[in-house]
């Protein structure tokens, strides 16, 4: 998104959009003439559950059961990698680099073609 549009923050500033939340009555980026967003509910940019959604309440539900947090890892693990999907960005980092390898053994090889 840009913020061409927007005006800088400062308390003087009318257009300059507030927010409460559950620390209270904040200042927040808003472009001009549009209204302030509220902070994410569960529902996707369709309208329907996030893709992650079904991971957050499956971890909630654990942690406010469970006697331990330690409990809940696998589940705080499956939401985050919803999120951030670190472990699919790695998997895929280490195929490529295994390709590569094997790309350049088969060069210095003498071989043309890709490995497959």
């Amino acid at each position: 998104p840009t913020f061409a549009n927007c005006e800088r923050p400062a308390d003087r500033n009318p257009l300059f959009g507030k927010r409460k939340d559950r620390r209270g009555e904040r200042r927040v980026w808003a472009p001009r003439g549009t209204a302030v967003p509220a902070m994410a509910s569960g529902f996707g940019i369709a309208g329907g559950p996030g893709r992650c959604y079904d991971f957050w309440l499956n971890f909630s539900k654990c942690v406010s059961e469970a006697d331990s947090p330690a409990a809940c890892i696998d589940y705080r693990e499956d939401y985050l990698e919803c999120l951030h999907h670190r472990k699919e960005f790695e998997r895929m980092n280490a195929v490529a680099k295994e390709f590569k390898r094997k790309e350049e053994a088969a060069k210095k090889a003498g071989e043309n073609k890709p490995p497959a």
